[in-house]
């Protein structure tokens, strides 16, 4: 009995060093990836990325492991691969689902939102922002907000809807006004100025591009 006890005690200790032994490398790997993230250098960044991943995964890490998932999935897009980037952020996204990591998940659906769009899925683009709403004003993400309503009503835009693209844009404006994000209101007004040009309303076109022209010009 006593011989069976040690050897449980043997194993469990074992176990620790082999996690912690994956922890290490794990940390170097992540490590790597964002130096090479930061210095733009994304192949190599999305090898490292790669590798931490499921390593993160093992160690019950939900939330470094979506992290690299996140990136993975900008990587995969940005090489012309939407389908493989939409499986990553489904994989962060299953992984941070039972998380209060509202940040991030709005990310991933904003994320999920982006490529929907540019493969012409406009309802499920709008859907996806509308869920990235949700959580952002869960956590008071009021500027998030903005940009994503913003995000809207460009995919309103693109379908001709200029309607309701100029409810989106207004809401972003109020927001970007509250929050004196002069660059961003800005080019809320360049995108009003763009629909009441495209309704032949030329009056409104020009008096928006020249809010847009005198924000630019007293934020430089």
């Amino acid at each position: 009995m006593i011989f069976l006890f040690t050897a449980l005690l043997f194993r469990i200790s074992f176990a620790q060093t082999d996690l912690s032994e994956i922890r290490n490398k794990v940390d170097v790997l992540y490590q790597k990836a964002e130096d090479f993230d930061k210095e733009q250098k994304y192949d190599s960044s999305y090898v490292y990325y790669g590798k931490a991943a499921p390593l993160f995964e093992k160690l019950n890490d939900s939330v470094k492991a979506a992290k690299c998932y996140i990136n993975l999935g900008v990587d995969e897009y940005y090489y012309g691969n939407p389908d493989k980037a939409l499986e990553n952020y489904d994989k962060a996204n299953l992984l941070l689902k039972n998380s209060k990591k509202y940040n991030l998940i709005a990310k991933v659906f904003n994320n999920i939102a982006v490529v929907k769009k540019n493969t012409g899925n406009y309802e499920e683009a709008i859907s996806y922002y509308h869920k990235s709403i949700d959580l952002k004003e869960k956590i008071n993400d009021t500027v998030g907000i903005a940009n994503t309503y913003n995000n809207i009503g460009v995919v309103y835009l693109d379908q001709k809807e200029y309607n309701q693209a100029l409810k989106c844009f207004e809401k972003a404006s109020d927001i970007f006004r509250e929050t004196d994000k002069y660059d961003d209101l800005a080019d809320i007004y360049a995108n009003i100025g763009l629909i009441y040009g495209k309704k032949e309303d030329v009056e409104k076109s020009l008096l928006n591009y020249n809010k847009a022209i005198e924000l630019y010009s007293s934020t430089k």
